[in-house]
């Protein structure tokens, strides 16, 4: 990451890739573009971008992502799940579509748990997953809802394989929510 110090309206910080806006806050990438000169459009010298624009030097290529393959669904599971059965399907699907799967997250009520309702979340094949920090209150609904993005999703195959992780999958009643 090569500019001068103060050249484009900010410092960085030691490690030369952090921002420092002028007012002195952290934090990164911030709202406005620059080049960087592993990109092909910053010059090591000092030089401005505008200049480099001028001289017929194009700014770098944003990275474009074809996201029309990509949607999200959400589930509402209006019964207990077995945790068993759900910590299997989960471990296999994230094996077979962890590369698919961008997000995954929930609550969760599971049967024999008492009032200790659960959560998770993912980015791809990587799930943390445990206690939330409150429980389930009386009288509230004892159901699971859980959000997948991702791309290529078959949706009807999840829903299959939400509804066998319920304590008794014949009677679970489960609400898709989709959307593009």
């Amino acid at each position: 990451h090569e500019h001068a110090k103060g050249e484009h309206g900010h410092e960085h910080a030691e490690g030369g890739d952090e921002h420092k806006s002028p007012e002195g806050e952290g934090g990164g990438h911030h709202a406005h573009e620059h080049a960087h000169a592993e990109d092909g459009g910053g010059s090591a010298g000092g030089g401005s971008r505008k200049r480099g624009r001028e001289e017929g030097i194009s700014k770098p290529r944003k990275r474009v992502h074809n996201l029309s393959l990509v949607s999200s669904v959400g589930f509402t599971i209006a019964t207990q799940l077995d945790c068993e059965k759900f910590n299997d399907y989960m471990t296999d699907l994230l094996r077979e579509k962890g590369a698919d799967l961008y997000r995954s997250k929930g609550v969760l009520a599971f049967a024999d748990q008492g009032d200790v309702k659960y959560v998770f979340q993912g980015v791809h094949d990587q799930v943390q997953f445990g206690p939330a920090t409150e429980l389930w209150k009386p009288g509230e609904p004892r159901e699971s809802k859980i959000v997948f993005i991702g791309r290529q999703l078959d949706i009807d195959d999840i829903h299959a394989g939400l509804r066998e992780c319920a304590v008794d999958p014949a009677a679970a009643v489960i609400q898709v929510h989709k959307r593009k």
